[in-house]
């Protein structure tokens, strides 16, 4: 007996509807990220430690808008973006604020070359994907390219232990730890040896205690740390 049309309308409805919601459900389990191959977590977790940046302001907003609270570079400084990495030489140093959940990773050394750049810092963002792959390539070319001796790395990562942030979670935490211990890593590959790391308080950043969240390096590769002098 042939099968009414509308019967195999219902039928296909159904299955196209059951296939939907399959998919959806796939995409909110953990993964191998592509920006950070050794991460896995869930979609909902990225989304929340990257959307953070500097106590919960978007890029956008804190790059744009210049309150009097903000800091600017200090003099001879040039200021890294949030995202972005940048290599200086004498007489110019290197500085960045907003350390909030990102990263301050810096290089320095003796170029081969006199011309070459001898410092650089990149403001790194929490994030995924080819977002996070774009930034430390950069980065990674930029150091490269330099040819350093006498090379050191220096990073500024949150503090996991105390003063974290409002609304922080146990989640927020493991996810950290992870992209920490990643970092660490690829900084150490790209020197060839551990760089010297800092905690500071993601808290302090998030009520605008400067100068936490604010790293530089100067013109004779003397780098700071939430207004500290950081050596090794």
């Amino acid at each position: 007996m042939p099968v009414p049309k509308r019967l195999i309308t219902l039928l296909v409805t159904a299955a196209l509807t059951t296939f939907t919601f399959a998919a959806v459900h796939v995409s909110s389990t953990t993964y191998p990220d592509k920006g950070l191959p050794h991460i896995k977590t869930s979609n909902a977790t990225w989304d929340k430690t990257a959307s953070l940046y500097y106590g919960g302001q978007s890029k956008h907003d804190l790059e744009v808008r210049t309150p009097k609270r903000l800091p600017s570079a200090p003099p001879g400084f040039t200021r890294v973006p949030m995202g972005k990495s940048k290599g200086e030489n004498s007489p110019r140093g290197l500085w960045t604020f907003g350390l909030y959940t990102c990263f301050g990773i810096g290089v320095t050394g003796t170029p081969k070359n006199h011309t070459e750049k001898s410092r650089f810092l990149m403001h790194y963002m929490i994030s995924r994907g080819e977002k996070a792959r774009d930034q430390w390539d950069t980065f990674q070319q930029l150091v490269e390219d330099a040819r350093l001796q006498d090379i050191k790395g220096w990073l500024s990562i949150p503090d996991l232990s105390q003063q974290l942030p409002t609304g922080w979670s146990q989640k927020d935490t493991e996810l950290m730890d992870l992209v920490i211990k990643e970092m660490v890593q690829k900084v150490t590959d790209l020197i060839g040896k551990a760089p010297k790391t800092v905690l500071r308080p993601m808290a302090m950043v998030e009520k605008d205690q400067f100068p936490y969240g604010i790293m530089q390096i100067d013109q004779n590769n003397s780098v700071e740390i939430d207004g500290h002098r950081v050596t090794q």
